[in-house]
Parts: C-alpha cells; structure tokens; sequence
C-alpha cells in the first residue's frame, strides 16, 4: 500500500461526487442525489436494507428503516450525562475539522458542522431506541410504495428506487413509520445549503479512512479514540487484509483453498458432518421424552437443514469489478458499487443457498435461513476445519455449537 500516494490523492476519486452535491439546485435534486449516493454505502437520511422478508423467508424484501446520523445510535444524540454532552461536542468539533480540510474557512466549516448536527438530532429524536428496535413485530410494517407514499408525500419512491437501482418494487417493509412522518418535516424545514453540507459530510466521512493523511487521521481520533477508547491506529497491514476479505473474500479464498483445502480434504470433513447429522438422527430417534409424531417432524426439520463446509460451491463473480494500483479509494468506492448493484442483489425469489455465507479463511460456525420458513443452513468455514496446530489430529477437531 503505497501511503504516502493515498495522501496525495484524498478525495481525488470522489471529485465528480462533490461536484454532483454543489450542484444540487432544490429538494428534487437533494433526493435524486441522496438516492445515488446509496450506491457508495453512504447512509444518509435513511436506511434501505435488503433482505429476508421476516414472515417470508422465501423472498427478499426492501425495507425503509431510520437512519441518517453519524453518531451510532440516538442515545447519543438525546442522553443528558456528562459523557453524552462531551461526544457531541467533539462530535461537532469533528465535522467542523473535516470541512475545513475539504477547504472550508474555519467560520464556514463550523456554521456547516452546527447544521449537520441539527439535521442529525432532528433525525435522531424520531428514531426508536436500540431496546426498541428487539421487537421483530413492532418493527415490520409491510405496505405498498403509495402508502410509504403517505408518510413521506416529499420523496416519490418509485422515482427514488429508481434512482438507487432498485427497480420492480411494489410493497416494503417500514421499520418505524414515525421517523418517516418526521423525516418529511425535517426535509422540508431546512434550507437546501444545509442540506448540501449534509451530504458532503457523510459523503467524506464514509471514506475518510480511505483518504489519508489528515483526514484519515482526523476520521481515527475520533470514532477510534475519542468514541471508542482506542489509543492507537492498528498497523495498516492487518488493516488491508481486513478490507481484501470485505470487498473481495471469495477470490481471496479461493487461493486460500489452493494452498490449504483440496476437493479430497472437503470431502473428508464433508464426510464427517455427514457423521455429525447421523449422530443426530439417531439421538432423535432414541429421544424417550418424544412423541414418534414429533420425532418424525424432528427429523424432517434435520434433513431441510443445508451444510456448507470450507468453501462454497458456486465462487462469487467479480469481473464486473476491475481494480487498479491508481487510486486506493477509487477501489473502495468501485468495491462498494459492486456489492451494491451486483446480480441478485435484490430479487423477489428464492435466496441463493450455493454462495459463501462466511467467507473460507473465516473462523466462525454460521446458522442460516435459507429456503422457507422451514428450511435452515449451517456453514463450517475453511478455517473452522483447519487445524490451527500441525500436531493436532484432524480427526479430534470438532466444534461444539
């Protein structure tokens, strides 16, 4: 990783995006421009989550949740502690940095950093609770876009989808139907100067530690050390091999396989869960607590149950992604492009149970939904079936789950 290019660079790669956010000329233009930026992973206004529908495991659906602030949670937009009343000064002192070193003057970028936190508390304030956000029920309202329509008459969602790639939508799930009541207010009562501040912050704050140099270093002190305690920046090596495995874990895994895992090998220890399921099956059968009724349902359940050991059957595909040694930023944002309009992304169908749901030199044991409500998955990554000691026997390697 060449440092000190990546410092050079800053936000080079996002030029056109910066330019795309001063361009922006009313509230039309805001919200077209919000809805691509979904594209980078930049979470602004809202959430859009894509995934199992809750009551309908066999499908995925969109879902419109709370979102929008760049502190984690509401409690630290509304908690009156010390603590609390610290952060969101730093916080504000924060912001009020990185505008001055996207080339705001200190004035500037301070009267910028107090409106964006205005926005965010005013988001925030409607937000549910982290305690809140447990209830599978109380979180699941499913409607058509015209009653989301309802609850936000400033945003077409239909127009708004589209603009995020999301096409063919016709019903959602909205997690909490009253930050969307006041989301409309909040669109409509600032001016649209503040609005463009907004997106310029959290368009540099998502990849601000992709910037280097001040900025990155700006971006640590605070989420890392003054949020979080941390008092210093883990090495950049184990830091890029974090971000190989993110954006792109399956190619990374395959030369993992090669080296550590051959076709003979995944057998072997697919062999061996078959043995673990087995063991199981008769476990059920001898159960004297259970009805022959429940065993038989018992044992239907256990043979839905999809395993997934060491690597997947189907390899993800990457060559819509193309990276470069240019720019180390402009990988990232291709990265999460990628992963944001890659096939099967969003689909009203059956979810694909042949990719990876770990990635191979992951080391964790995975359960899944897959298939219906009554269908579940197990994955048994590389890594959990490697012995991490060469003196290990393979055969004594189990893990207990």
């Amino acid at each position: 990783m060449d440092s000190e290019a990546v410092t050079k660079q800053g936000y080079d790669a996002l030029k056109d995006e910066f330019a795309r956010i001063d361009a922006v000329a009313d509230r039309d233009g805001f919200l077209a421009e919000v809805a691509r930026l979904k594209h980078m992973a930049i979470p602004a206004l809202l959430s859009l989550p894509i995934g199992q529908d809750e009551k309908n495991s066999a499908k995925f659906t969109l879902h419109l949740y709370q979102g929008g602030i760049g502190l984690p949670n509401r409690s630290y937009y509304v908690d009156t502690d010390d603590r609390a009343v610290g952060l969101r000064r730093e916080y504000v002192n924060h912001v009020a940095t990185m505008f001055h070193l996207l080339g705001d003057d200190t004035t500037k970028a301070r009267a910028r950093a107090t409106a964006v936190m205005g926005i965010e508390t005013e988001l925030a304030k409607a937000s549910r609770p982290l305690e809140a956000l447990r209830d599978p029920i109380a979180n699941y309202h499913p409607m058509t876009l015209e009653g989301a329509a309802k609850l936000t008459p400033a945003i077409r969602w239909k127009q708004f989808l589209e603009g995020a790639s999301i096409a063919n939508v016709d019903t959602v799930v909205v997690g909490q139907p009253e930050f969307f009541r006041q989301l409309e207010k909040t669109i409509a009562a600032h001016s649209i100067d503040d609005w463009k501040s907004y997106l310029r912050w959290h368009l540099a704050n998502a990849y601000a530690d992709k910037a280097g140099g001040e900025f990155e270093k700006a971006d640590f002190h605070f989420f890392g050390t003054v949020l979080n305690g941390v008092p210093e920046q883990r090495p950049r090596w184990k830091r890029m091999l974090d971000e190989e495995e993110n954006y792109l874990g399956d190619a990374l895994g395959q030369l993992y396989v090669q080296k550590y895992f051959s076709p003979a090998t995944k057998a072997r220890y697919e062999r061996l869960v078959t043995d673990i399921f087995a063991a199981f099956s008769d476990r059920i059968r001898n159960l004297s607590w259970m009805t022959p009724q429940t065993k038989e349902r018992a044992l239907q359940k256990l043979g839905t149950v999809i395993r997934k050991v060491g690597y997947p059957d189907k390899w993800r595909d990457y060559s819509r992604l193309v990276v470069d040694g240019g720019s180390y930023l402009a990988n990232v944002r291709k990265a999460e492009e990628f992963e944001f309009l890659r096939p099967n992304c969003f689909k009203n169908a059956v979810t694909d149970a042949t990719g990876a749901i770990v990635q191979p030199a992951g080391f964790r044991i995975k359960t899944i939904k897959l298939r219906g409500q009554v269908s579940q998955g197990i994955c048994f990554p590389l890594a959990g079936v490697i012995p991490r000691s060469p003196r290990r026997p393979r055969d004594l390697l189990f893990v207990k789950c």
